[in-house]
């Protein structure tokens, strides 16, 4: 059999707030993948038709290998074989489905038989439930499984060797998270973006918490961002096993991990703080949200002037409250691939054989009756994601407990008074629309309609500059 080698990167992991982190390195994590797509992102459609016709090039030259015998208990161990020692060496197995091994035995049968995952099985036999999945076959198309198996080193990496965790349903949230609905081989998550769980997350409305999956041409397929799929696509007789380097544990709040990364949300942690805005938030009774987070970046774009209006003057921070409230979509939680909620998104095929396919979202925020849209367009193992037809989404699928953050590097507002709605249907470019240029009256003509506000006349440029240099 033949192997593809990708270079391991061990790092250890804290449970759970560095997996957090791990998991929220967004911008440097997004600008660190490396797309076989190319100049997809210029949105120019010779740059999607170049970008599939590579993928589909790097798909027949690397990836086509074959191995026609079956996987057996010595072929699970032999994946990781000199793990403990050389976690380099670690070789990914042939990631083309129905041309790996296979296995009449089911997944449980062959983590429990295996040397080399004995601490995941471990967890898994505290809970007959799991056990059942993990070892019940069926006929029924779609009720198949894949199994995230963290190999005996991922838990060797924890802080004292070992999870260092008792309370049953914690464990077993951590169990059901590593295990995703369907059957996802590595080839499938080429044009996957997120997988469902069997860990049903309650402020998700009772939905399967999903995993952000993410193919980089260095380094193989991210689970999470911290983790790394290192072997892959052995076919059990009920699904399929991944071999993965790290423990991964179900996303926290998307509050909490807002607040593990200042370099990126300093400025809109300082927004929440200086509007109480966490205090309304928890008087919010809400089954998921999506939350466009706005980077440091985003409030540097705005100016000067305008921040200092935002943040420096009483009448300001009415209007960075009512700028936070747009950024928050309630009930209704969008993924790239994805969507929980009541909408119904308008679905359409693209060109290029179909290949293509757009979805279009209008949906409520928080900020009274204003609405946003949402467009996204994909391809198969790329997407991007434009809200109100102008700010691109710069790193999608930050999963969270109750929601999800979708990073974007300019300020949502609405628009302007008298501008056109946005139209009724998935969007045709790829690219973002024109770049926001936000003054002082502008933003004030934006958000406006939604705000309790006494004065009419925007403050004069000498005003907002003055208040510019309080900064």
């Amino acid at each position: 059999m033949k192997f593809i080698a990708f270079a391991a990167a061990a790092s250890a992991l804290v449970i759970p707030d560095a997996s957090i982190i791990n998991q929220l390195i967004l911008a440097d994590a997004n600008k660190a993948v490396g797309s076989p797509f190319g100049g997809v992102v210029d949105g120019v459609k010779a740059g999607v038709e170049k970008g599939i016709e590579a993928v589909n090039d790097w798909l027949r030259e690397g990836l086509d290998k074959s191995a026609d015998d079956e996987t057996t208990t010595a072929d699970l161990d032999a994946f990781v074989d000199g793990a403990a020692s050389s976690p380099k060496d670690l070789p990914i197995f042939d990631p083309i489905i129905g041309k790996g091994k296979s296995s009449n035995l089911t997944i449980y049968q062959l983590i429990s038989s295996s040397n080399y995952t004995t601490n995941f099985t471990s967890l898994v036999n505290q809970f007959p439930a799991v056990v059942e999945i993990l070892n019940t076959t069926s006929l029924v198309p779609g009720t198949n499984h894949t199994l995230f198996v963290p190999v005996d080193t991922a838990f060797a990496a924890l802080p004292g060797g070992a999870l260092n965790e008792s309370r049953p349903e914690v464990l077993e949230s951590i169990v059901r998270y590593h295990i995703g609905l369907g059957d996802y081989g590595y080839n499938v998550m080429f044009s996957t973006h997120t997988v469902p769980s069997a860990y049903n997350e309650p402020l998700l409305g009772g939905a399967a918490q999903r995993l952000r999956v993410r193919f980089e041409k260095a380094l193989g397929v991210r689970v999470n961002f911290n983790g790394r799929i290192v072997a892959a696509n052995f076919a059990a007789a009920n699904g399929i096993i991944h071999g993965v380097d790290s423990l991964i544990v179900p996303p926290t709040f998307v509050g909490r991990e807002l607040s593990l990364l200042p370099a990126h949300y300093s400025t809109l942690l300082l927004a929440m703080a200086q509007t109480n805005f966490t205090d309304f938030m928890h008087s919010q009774i809400l089954n998921g949200s999506t939350v466009f987070a706005p980077s440091n970046v985003a409030f540097t774009g705005m100016g000067p002037e305008v921040n200092a209006f935002l943040f420096n003057t009483p009448r300001g921070l009415k209007y960075l409250e009512a700028l936070l409230k747009y950024s928050i979509v309630p009930n209704a939680t969008v993924y790239s691939d994805a969507y929980y909620g009541d909408a119904t998104p308008i679905v359409a095929p693209g060109p290029i054989g179909g290949v293509i396919e757009r979805a279009h979202y209008d949906l409520p925020t928080l900020l009274g009756s204003a609405r946003l849209t949402v467009n996204v367009t994909s391809i198969p193992g790329y997407s991007i994601m434009l809200v109100n037809d102008a700010v691109k989404v710069d790193v999608q699928d930050g999963v969270a407990k109750n929601g999800v953050v979708q990073e974007v590097g300019e300020v949502v507002l609405p628009p302007l008074p008298g501008a056109p709605p946005a139209a009724g249907k998935p969007g045709a470019g790829w690219g973002g629309g024109k770049k926001l240029v936000i003054t002082v009256p502008e933003l004030i003509a934006r958000l406006g309609p939604y705000v309790d506000d006494d004065e009419t006349v925007p403050p004069t440029p000498e005003a907002a500059k003055a208040a510019a240099t309080e900064l």
